[in-house]
Parts: structure tokens; C-alpha cells; sequence
């Protein structure tokens, strides 16, 4: 079922360039080698849910920083489909329908909280996102992983996440007349389905401006389980 559509109504940007950290992501070293298995696993018609699980025998902390990266790629891709239509003009704020309003904060440019346009909060954001994630302090080349590493990458994604409830709420119709649907709702059930098994972000608390969407994701999986039981 369409997720868009579940969420009542109510300056043209360049998408920030995608890095592709050869280093970490090098052909050989294990995070490209996790990635090819995951994107295999996914083309395989394994379920969305089994797909995003640790592999056996795999480091976690290398699995989460491979699909930290392939999450921050993928919200940009998906950002890109309405870049020209998000802007000051029409996306004053950075929000998520009325009752959610982000302010960008970041410790160099932005020591305070600071309202900005939506476009301008998610060009800040990617740019944020990618010198955390070229940080080798925190993203090391090696499984030397520090303390730092989960609380940074649970900060990733709750910033990143508030891009698709941008989208969600402010631009459905876009989304639609691109014929774009199933690919960003693919991409938020995946974000979805990788924070909640790795318990990355508090489903009540940090996804209630999609609540909705949730739900329904939550509905067509229980669906899904019962057919199954049926069959069995």
C-alpha cells in the first residue's frame, strides 16, 4: 500500500554531491563486501525485515556504519526528487506538517538553534552528514570503533529522518506526479525497518511525525505474518 496520501495536507537546490568514501567503502574491504550482500539479499524477494539483520559472523558496529552511509546516500536521492520544488518560497521552515518545527543547530556555523528554510536546514544537514561521516574518529577504516560511534550514529539518523517527514507532509503531490512513490517508500521502510531492529530511534517518540505511516507499515507486516501462519 502507498504511504503517500496517509498524512493529511495541511531557492532551487543543488542536492549536496554524494561522496563515495573509496576508502571505506573500497571494492574488497568488509563494508563493500556487506554492502553487495545486502543489496543481494534485498534483490532476492527476502522480506525488507529479514534483509536488514546482522549477518552471521559480521561485526555490528561495521554493519551499522555500512548502512549509515547507504541511508545518508539513499535520503539524498530521494531528497533530489523535489529539490526544485522545496524552497524559501514554499518551505519557509523546516517542518513537518503544523504541530513539528526543526531548527538547525551545529557547533561551528550555528552554536544556537536557528530557523531556517527547509532547503537551506537540509543542505546544512547533508553537509553535516558527510564530515561526520568522513570522520575517521568516528567512522575509523578499521573495527576500532569508539564510544562515540553509536551516539553519532543515532544522531545521523534522527536528523536524517526528519527529511522524509518533510517529504511526507509537504510534498506528496510531487512525489506522486513524479511517479516517484514506491521508491521513496521503499527507502522509508528500510530506514524504518534497519533503526527499529537496531533500536537506533524510539518508534513512538522520534517517528510520531509519521505515525500514520507507521502504523500502516506496522499493519501490512502483521497482515503479512497472519497470511503466512495460514499457509503453514
Amino acid at each position: 500500500m502507498p504511504l503517500f496520501g496517509l498524512i493529511p495536507k495541511t531557492r532551487d537546490l543543488t542536492v549536496v554531491e554524494q561522496r563515495q568514501r573509496k576508502k571505506k567503502n573500497a571494492k574488497g574491504s568488509t563494508r563493500h563486501t556487506l554492502k553487495q550482500s545486502m543489496r543481494h539479499t534485498l534483490g532476492s524477494g527476502v522480506s525488507m525485515r529479514e534483509a536488514v539483520r546482522l549477518p552471521n559472523g559480521e561485526n555490528r558496529n561495521e554493519w551499522l556504519a555500512m548502512n549509515t552511509i547507504e541511508m545518508a546516500n539513499n535520503t539524498q536521492l530521494v531528497f533530489g526528487f523535489i529539490s526544485d520544488f522545496c524552497n524559501e518560497k514554499s518551505c519557509p521552515a523546516m517542518t513537518a506538517g503544523k504541530i513539528y518545527t526543526y531548527k538547525w543547530q551545529d557547533p561551528k556555523k550555528y552554536p544556537k538553534p536557528t530557523m531556517v528554510s527547509a532547503d537551506k536546514y537540509i543542505e546544512l544537514l547533508f553537509e553535516w552528514v558527510n564530515v561526520q561521516l568522513d570522520d575517521e574518529s568516528i567512522f575509523p577504516l578499521d573495527t576500532n570503533f569508539g564510544k562515540n560511534f553509536l551516539p553519532a550514529v543515532k544522531q545521523i539518523w534522527k536528523r536524517l529522518a526528519r527529511v522524509y517527514f518533510h517529504i511526507y507532509h509537504h510534498h506528496a503531490e510531487q512525489i506522486r506526479a513524479l511517479n516517484a512513490e514506491a521508491h521513496v517508500d521503499t527507502c522509508f521502510r528500510h530506514f524504518y525497518y534497519f533503526s527499529r531492529e537496531f533500536d537506533i530511534l524510539k518508534e513512538g517518540e522520534d517517528f510520531a511525525p509519521v505515525a500514520t505511516i507507521i502504523t500502516t507499515i506496522r499493519q501490512a507486516e502483521e497482515a503479512k505474518d497472519d497470511k503466512g501462519k495460514e499457509e503453514v
